[in-house]
């Protein structure tokens, strides 16, 4: 075997494949289908299905299609689902508790073989790791049969690349047959075998001597009581013994437990148990009998059919207790992915011969000559395909049974209807699939979001489906939204979206949100998205992992094209479940295989190739390229329709040349590192500069990283890492650190300084321009300062006499305006012309304290006008608490963008964000105030703090705490209510001792 996967260009073999497996394949009416055959140059891979499917297809899956018609358009929507047919029970409470926490730690008992001077093959690389020890600590307990791992040092000549670490990952290698001369090389090793944990058998009682939780009469009055979402490892202690890689947080095992009731008509119903995740590995025993289990932490998985119905209880046989055992001790990642029921759950009843979980998909081909407009005017002449799969569990019998299919415009209007009949038995998977299509013209088409002015909401339709017995009766319903767009990638143009180019100018994401981990509540994704939007972002890429579905149906109301990306490559199950689940959603634009060493398998093109026949097969018509981030993948005979980047900038063109037919994305870039309000580079306390300087040695500034992703056409943009911070990884340094340095905004979501050179940038329009440092309180005392809202003068503030005092500060500008002019207390230090792309520095500014401002112009002229401008105001000391609304969700956003017969109710639930500052007399935030500030509610009973942040990357205050030190002045909550209580209004009161108090209402 041999070193795989490198975000660098390195001389590395790749795999030839034969042109006709890059195809993709659906299977329809007997025929082979070939989307990318159509409409593709040698330099554009038009990714439209330009193939007028009719009723007869229908007849060719067991189906005989009834005469349809499309409807006028002021005809009223109908057949709207009713909640009668399926019953619902959230799984929304449980008991929990958590096994006490054994931290794997490194000892020197956990790798006794020296691998020193040695080179071990089959090793992975492992990226965000800056030092031997660290790369020891990736490898100890942070995932699962580790064995081995090496580091070849900085600077190093005798082993290459320098700075890297590699490790056994998921692999357990055999030091004996892998490792041979190699100096220069450090590591250790194992010859240990991991042993595999037992797991029950299906069917199984509950064996109360190894796990008395999961008996029906276990006593569980001494658990936590909570509810779903829920992470706990979030809530355990930071620990300086824990794993640096997932932030330091003990990770666990946890038991829950909870009791739901059926009533006995439900008896001969199809019951199905639905998890929308568990991370990392969960068994679930039902009524003391174990009925099966998950090992993968990011999909959705369920049980159903007799497997569970036998061991349910109905009516007067009593209630049904369920428990479920969460193992997050090995986590399947590098990063910071919780544990627990960090999803929803629920048990839904529904009739034996139903529609398919995901079943309904709904796939519009439009006509690119047809497209007209501008905005959410544009519209467009498409063929509509829809495939409605039917399943028929216990002793369910499709003959004679009616799909109705209605689709309805955003507006409400029908545009267009059918029926078809059963004719055939299900397969052997008990599912039949049933295929409508339509011509259509001028559907108004979905798009990516505008700002400003030109705001709109992205257009959704909806997919009315009603599935009936022969007798007329409805069995099931269910309504699906999706949206119409064309999607084009051109290897010299980059990306097109509905006929104009678009450069995506995107951000990869972890899921984790501070105050609750990876329990990301549903509502609280609106604010995720939007608050990247505000700087440009209209690109979000999952890292690197199936995300979140309310993530997805955010952004297809919001407008932000996604990158969903799968966990691991080899796993065409995961693949498949990715998928189904989210190839309705118009916003997913790129499906990706994998990320680096989690593309790594004993053949990655080979298991590659079998992904992407799952993809093609299971979305032959969704206009979506294939892609991956991991450079082994890509070149002139890559299996990706469009080749990702990672890292590497410089090598782009290339790239380019070497491969000039295939579309090309920086799939990540960037890794640039800076913390808010910071100045200089503080190792021992863990903080970064905030002057967009520093990078490790794998990445590069913003300025540098992006220059060439804007300039060069043929890229079709790319995707920051990351666009949030988040727990884990806290490169460059460690403890202290618990979390990333990466993010474009912090942790609480508070921009930092970089973030305005993307928002120059990413919005050009909007004239803007921005100081740094972003503030003007300095110390320029010879001695210790008595002034305790002065910051201290280091990195960029420089003392400039050791008797006399004095500072001089190094500022830079970001923006967009062709000139800046930086004036300080009345006078012009000078004015600048602004490099695109770039950003203007005046070096040693003598301090003065007062007033700095920065202006923008149009022009060098003495007379022009200021554009824009941004100043800074020197503090004094802290004397009040000021606070406001950085977000309030809309409990009825989840039905805006498509017709919708639902009303959000006053039970909805509503997240609210609020940020406090210290300020001194004048209102002005004072930089160095870390006081703590207490949140706490007034006029609310359904209402909750849930945690707090400030963007602290060395702050250990639990996440759940209502009460958090300032940092650098501000301080952000996070508030779970309802919206009948926003609609009732109530308070929200932050406080801090010493601090005249602040009280935001929200809602009245």
């Amino acid at each position: 075997s041999s070193r795989r996967s490198s975000p660098r260009p390195r001389a590395t073999a790749h795999t030839v494949a034969s042109s006709s497996a890059r195809k993709a394949t659906g299977q329809a009416s007997g025929l082979r289908i070939d989307p990318f055959a159509c409409g593709v140059t040698t330099s554009v891979i038009a990714v439209i299905i330009m193939f007028k499917i009719t009723a007869l297809m229908a007849a060719g899956l067991g189906f005989e299609a009834a005469a349809g018609s499309s409807a006028t358009a002021g005809s009223a929507a109908r057949a709207w689902l009713d909640d009668d047919l399926r019953t619902t029970v959230p799984l929304s409470t449980w008991k929990f508790q958590q096994e006490p926490v054994t931290l794997a730690n490194c000892t020197e008992d956990t790798f006794p073989v020296d691998l020193s001077d040695q080179q071990c093959y089959g090793l992975s690389e492992q990226l965000q790791v800056a030092t031997a020890e660290t790369c020891r600590e990736t490898c100890c307990g942070a995932t699962n049969g580790c064995n081995a791992w090496q580091w070849c040092p900085e600077g190093a000549t005798d082993c290459e690349p320098a700075a890297t670490c590699w490790t056994s990952s998921n692999t357990f290698v055999d030091l004996n047959a892998s490792c041979s001369d190699g100096a220069g090389w450090i590591g250790e090793g194992s010859y240990d075998v991991p042993t595999p944990p037992d797991v029950p058998t299906v069917g199984e009682p509950c064996d109360t001597a190894v796990n008395p939780e999961c008996a029906v009469g276990f006593d569980d009055s001494e658990f936590e009581s909570i509810s779903l979402p829920h992470d706990f490892v979030v809530t355990n202690t930071f620990n300086e013994d824990a794993d640096m890689s997932h932030g330091y947080l003990p990770y666990g095992i946890g038991w829950y437990r909870t009791e739901f009731s059926l009533d006995s008509e439900m008896a001969d119903k199809s019951v199905v148990l639905e998890f929308d995740g568990a991370q990392t590995s969960s068994e679930v025993w039902l009524n003391g009998v174990y009925i099966g289990g998950h090992s993968y932490g990011y999909t959705p998985f369920s049980f159903q059919g007799t497997n569970l119905t036998k061991y349910l209880n109905f009516g007067e046989a009593g209630s049904n207790v369920l428990a479920v055992r969460v193992d997050a001790t090995n986590p399947d990642s590098w990063w910071y992915d919780g544990g627990g029921l960090y999803r929803e759950a629920r048990v839904t009843v529904r009739n034996q011969v139903h529609l398919r979980q995901w079943g309904v998909y709904a796939a519009a081909t439009v006509e690119s000559t047809t497209i007209e407009g501008e905005g959410d005017k544009l519209t467009a002449d498409a063929s509509l395909r829809v495939a409605t799969e039917i399943e028929a569990e216990l002793t369910g019998d499709m003959d004679g049974y009616q799909v109705t299919t209605t689709v309805i415009d955003p507006a409400g209007a029908v545009v267009a209807e059918g029926t078809v009949v059963a004719s055939a038995k299900p397969d052997a998977d008990g599912i039949v699939t049933a295929v409508q299509s339509w011509d259509l013209t001028s559907l108004k088409l979905w798009n990516v979001a505008a700002t400003g002015d030109d705001a709109y909401e992205p257009n959704l339709y909806t997919v009315m489906t009603m599935l009936k017995s022969a007798s007329g009766n409805v069995n099931d319903a269910a309504n699906t939204t999706f949206g119409v767009r064309h999607t084009a990638w051109d290897a010299d143009q980059g990306f097109f979206l509905n006929g104009k180019s678009v450069k995506i100018l995107g951000t990869a994401n972890h899921q984790d949100f501070f105050g609750v981990g990876v329990a990301v509540p549903d509502a609280l994704q609106q604010y995720r998205i939007e608050r990247l939007q505000s700087f440009g972002v209209n690109g979000w890429r999952c890292a690197h992992n199936a995300p979140n579905e309310a993530l997805l149906r955010a952004a297809d109301r919001l407008g932000m094209l996604v990158w969903d990306e799968n966990h691991r490559n080899g796993q065409p199950d995961e693949m498949a479940t990715l998928i189904r689940r989210d190839r309705n959603h118009p916003s997913v634009v790129i499906w990706s295989l994998c990320n680096e060493v989690l593309c790594d398998t004993s053949n990655n093109t080979a298991d590659g190739l079998v992904a992407m026949d799952v993809i093609h097969s299971l979305d032959p018509y969704g206009s979506r390229v294939v892609s991956a981030n991991n450079n082994d993948l890509n070149g002139p005979d890559t299996i990706l329709d469009v080749q990702g980047y990672d890292y590497a900038t410089s090598s782009y063109d290339d790239w380019h040349a070497r491969a000039p037919l295939v579309p090309s994305i920086s799939s990540e870039t960037s890794s640039a590192v800076s913390d808010r309000g910071e100045y200089a580079n503080d190792p021992i306390n863990g903080y970064v500069t905030g002057y967009d300087t520093e990078a490790p040695s794998w990445g590069q500034t913003a300025e540098d990283a992006w220059s060439a992703i804007l300039e060069d056409d043929f890229m079709a943009g790319g995707f920051t890492w990351t666009g949030w911070d988040y727990k884990g990884e806290p490169t460059p340094y460690q403890w202290p650190n618990i979390n990333s340095h990466f993010g474009i905004l912090d942790m609480a979501g508070f921009f930092k300084d970089r973030t305005y050179w993307y928002q120059a940038w990413y919005l050009p329009s909007t004239p803007l321009v921005h100081l740094v440092p972003d503030h003007w309180t300095w110390d320029d005392d010879a001695n210790p300062t008595t002034n305790p809202e002065r910051a201290a003068c280091e990195g960029m503030c420089r003392p400039k006499d050791p008797k006399e005092g004095g500072a001089a500060v190094d500022v830079w500008a970001f923006g967009n305006t062709a000139y800046v002019e930086l004036i300080l207390n009345g006078k012009s230090l000078g004015r600048q012309a602004m490099p695109q792309y770039g950003h203007v520095a005046w070096e040693a500014v003598d301090y003065a304290a007062g007033e700095l401002v920065l202006n923008g112009y149009d022009s060098d002229d003495t007379d022009a006008e200021v554009v824009t401008s941004d100043s800074l105001t020197t503090a004094g000391p802290a004397a009040s608490l000021t606070i406001s609304l950085m977000h309030q969700s809309d409990p009825s956003f989840y039905l805006k963008g498509a017709y919708n017969e639902a009303e959000a109710d006053s039970s909805e639930e509503v997240m609210v964000v609020v940020s406090a500052e210290v300020v001194d007399a004048d209102g002005v935030r004072v930089p160095t105030a870390s006081d703590s500030v207490s949140f706490a509610l007034e006029g609310t009973t359904t209402s909750a703090v849930l945690g707090t942040g400030s963007g602290d990357p060395s702050d250990h205050t639990p996440d759940h705490s209502s009460s958090r030190r300032a940092y650098h002045g501000m301080v952000a909550a996070l508030i779970q209510t309802q919206a009948g209580s926003v609609t009732s209004g109530f308070k929200v009161v932050a406080t801090a001792d010493g601090l005249d108090s602040a009280t935001l209402t929200i809602g009245e």
